[in-house]
């Protein structure tokens, strides 16, 4: 095992798994900006829980063949929503 900054985690996995709980520190840490820094064809696994994700900008980006996909155990609001893309 190696440890490396944020930047590289999300640069250089091939699967990131999030064990994060929610703290504001938390909130939606999972964004944009990290999903874009994210290997073509990477996975997320997300057993942390679901409010460290955009879970709209996750579905996007997935749909939009950047990532292979996503196992998420908790969402946001549950039951899910039927709106979220």
């Amino acid at each position: 095992m190696t440890y490396v900054d944020e930047d590289t985690l999300f640069r250089q996995s091939d699967f990131l798994a999030n064990l994060l709980p929610y703290f504001p520190s938390t909130d939606l840490l999972i964004n944009a900006a990290s999903l874009a820094k994210m290997k073509e064809g990477a996975y997320l696994v997300s057993c942390g829980s679901g409010s460290v994700i955009d879970e709209a900008t996750l579905a996007e980006t997935i749909k939009s063949g950047k990532l292979g996909g996503a196992a998420l155990d908790t969402f946001e609001w549950e039951p899910l929503s039927p709106t979220i893309p």
